[in-house]
């Protein structure tokens, strides 16, 4: 008799881990991409939300939906050992994990961008209007498209690496041939958007304490361009901690993926655990949004009051109907009684 002493699956080891990530991931998700289509409503109807940055903010918000509603879940489901798993379907590692990697380059690039807009309109005020419309507000809108598909493409020719499913889930990811083209896919898509985004960041607190500190402070009665550098100045601080957020629970998966591949695919629970960090920062987004600005909060109060309103008409509505036909064959009752009296 022959007996095997070879391990089982990952996944048959890990069923109830596997199962409360599931779980975990499907919440993440589902919440991430109702609050983004949620606030993409809110601008798209309030004139007051619409400003000249937000066509970059609505192009971010359209990636975190696109991620937490479709990139993700996808994702998810060609891990073996989840519900409904799609592991035995080979074309859909190369086909998921593509659209997975241009969002999530997307997403770093969007990031750079608004702080590119948002560094013109502090530090350069006079240069904003040229920023905000016609080529250049288009390319800052369509450039992060075109960086992450162009980074996902080369991969999929072969070229610094190639997607393949890897031992411990059976899952998707890609597979660098060696560690020069690790840091080159590294700093492509995450490295050098975020430092230059943080780098920027940091340039315009820079220069906020400065006039801060060096320029005189501005009467009582402030005038339309304090209030909209004031504005400005809040903006950037809730971009900022977007960014920070968002940031700190990217950059930990690629960084073990990239530098330390051989001892990252050999822990199968840590690649659970940075897999639902990687999501819970694109979750994230739109709640540091609504948390942090009163003006969302005040447009979505506004939209929860008018639908509120509108629903109790039509509920109201068949009630008055109703009522006005009580009242009405009341009313024809009591004048057919009327008139056989009289006669």
């Amino acid at each position: 008799m022959n007996v095997s002493n070879s391990t089982p699956p990952v996944y048959h080891r890990f069923r109830l881990e596997v199962t409360v990530w599931y779980s975990i991931m499907t919440f993440l998700s589902t919440t991430g991409c109702t609050l983004s289509i949620l606030l993409l409503l809110l601008i798209a109807l309030s004139k007051k939300l619409r400003t000249r940055s937000s066509a970059l903010f609505l192009n971010l918000l359209l990636q975190v939906a696109l991620q937490c509603g479709v990139g993700m879940p996808l994702l998810v489901q060609s891990y073996q050992g989840v519900p409904f798993s799609l592991a035995g379907d080979k074309e859909l590692c190369r086909r998921t994990f593509i659209f997975y990697f241009i969002i999530v380059h997307c997403v770093d690039w969007t990031d750079l961008m608004i702080a590119v807009n948002r560094f013109i309109a502090v530090c350069l005020p006079h240069k904003y209007p040229q920023w905000t419309r016609g080529f250049r507000l288009y390319s800052m809108v369509v450039a992060p498209w075109l960086i992450g598909l162009g980074i996902a493409l080369l991969p999929q020719f072969g070229i610094g690496g190639e997607f393949r499913r890897f031992t411990s889930w059976e899952s998707c990811g890609v597979f660098y041939y060696n560690a020069t083209w690790s840091l080159v896919f590294v700093m492509l898509g995450i490295g050098l958007p975020v430092s230059s985004t943080f780098l920027l960041y940091l340039t315009i607190f820079a220069v906020v304490l400065y006039r801060h500190f060096r320029v005189p402070v501005a009467p009582v009665g402030m005038g339309e361009a304090t209030r909209r550098t004031q504005k400005r100045y809040r903006s950037v601080r809730m971009f900022f901690g977007v960014f920070v957020c968002y940031a700190g629970c990217l950059l930990p998966p690629p960084i073990a993926n990239g530098f330390f591949q051989k001892e990252y695919s050999s822990q199968p629970m840590l690649q659970l655990i940075f897999r639902a960090v990687m999501l819970l920062g694109n979750a994230l987004i739109p709640v540091i949004y609504l948390i942090v600005s009163k003006d969302y909060r005040a447009q979505l109060r506004l939209g929860k009051e008018k639908l509120t309103s509108v629903l109790g008409k039509k509920i109201q509505q068949p009630e008055l109907l109703r009522m006005s036909g009580i009242t009405s064959s009341t009313k024809q009752t009591a004048a057919s009684t009327n008139a056989t009296s009289n006669g």
